[in-house]
């Protein structure tokens, strides 16, 4: 096999998912207007922009992650906030979880 066919191109925006392109925040069929996708959305940003905004693949999933845990903890305790019955074992998960999602990633 010549040297030259194993060389990769990097696909058109157009092949691309919303995701990698940069124009969603979420896959599938979300509605990203709702107040909690854009808080989300918020965090993912916020949490880029801490780690520099220049992130490798692995980093963007990571950060996603680390929103995601943020909403649902923030979530939980707006709960709590509200007198409605939570939970403690899951505040607790989501607390430990985001915890060792920020440090590893160095936040």
């Amino acid at each position: 096999m010549p040297a030259d066919s194993a060389v990769i191109t990097k696909p058109s925006p157009t092949v691309r998912s919303r995701i990698t392109n940069g124009s969603s925040c979420f896959l599938g069929k979300v509605d990203g207007r709702s107040a909690l996708a854009r808080r989300q959305r918020d965090l993912q940003h916020a949490y880029a922009e801490d780690l520099g905004n220049d992130l490798t693949a692995a980093q963007r999933v990571r950060v996603a992650q680390v929103a995601a845990l943020t909403v649902r903890a923030e979530m939980l305790q707006a709960a709590i906030a509200n007198g409605e019955p939570v939970v403690d074992e899951d505040l607790v998960r989501v607390s430990n979880a985001l915890r060792r999602e920020l440090a590893d990633l160095g936040l």
